[in-house]
């Protein structure tokens, strides 16, 4: 399975594929749930940024019977999703389908997953244009940077890159030459942004679009 996010020029088409004007869709999660609890109010589980979770297990008199660690890589049903993330939001490490949108928003869980969103949040609408940096002081030139955000457990179960086209009608090109630096830096709760900057081939064409695709390991 992949999903992407797409920078164009027309709004078309439904996930997995996701044409957004010219802007990017973007977000975060908004939920800061890192705890859970059972209907008795007892910690069933604590989640750390990393996504490294601790979960607990009571006996029939309350008493803690069983305590576990879920590591980041964990996935019980090998969907992309790992464990921590599906009991975050579901209770149990297979509650969560992939292909699934339990907010109905447009976006199925494998793509809240892969760009840090909150699966039980309908936010869509979160979007973030791309920005054009100032000119080059020595070659003149302008640069292009793309911004988005993904889990710090992302790449242990996703494979991103970033794919450009100039007509939509050939091949798109995988990390192109084009594409001339990306960065990573950490923010707060387990989130990472990553920034994308490129320059496109001078005389290449007057418009381009540009997606970044994540697709499981």
């Amino acid at each position: 399975m992949h999903i992407t996010y797409l920078q164009s020029l027309r709004f078309a088409a439904p996930i997995p594929l996701l044409l957004g004007g010219i802007l990017f869709v973007a977000g975060t999660m908004l939920s800061a749930r890192n705890v859970g609890y059972d209907g008795a109010g007892r910690l069933i589980w604590s989640l750390q940024p990393s996504g490294q979770m601790t979960t607990f297990a009571y006996d029939a008199n309350g008493n803690i019977e069983a305590i576990a660690s879920i590591t980041p890589a964990d996935d019980t049903d090998g969907d992309g999703i790992p464990d921590y993330f599906e009991i975050r939001y579901s209770g149990a490490a297979t509650g969560l389908a992939a292909a699934d949108d339990i907010d109905g928003d447009g976006m199925n869980n494998l793509f809240e997953f892969a760009f840090a969103k909150d699966p039980t949040v309908a936010d869509a609408g979160n979007i973030t244009p791309i920005s054009l940096e100032v000119p080059d002081p020595q070659t003149g030139e302008q640069f292009f940077t793309l911004k988005y955000l993904r889990p710090v457990a992302g790449t242990l179960h996703l494979y991103y890159s970033t794919q450009i086209s100039f007509d939509l009608t050939q091949p798109w090109l995988t990390d192109p030459p084009d594409v001339l630096e990306t960065l990573v830096v950490q923010q707060e709760g387990g989130i990472e942004e990553v920034t994308v900057k490129f320059l496109p081939a001078v005389g290449s064409n007057d418009k381009f679009f540009i997606r970044i695709l994540a697709e499981t390991l």
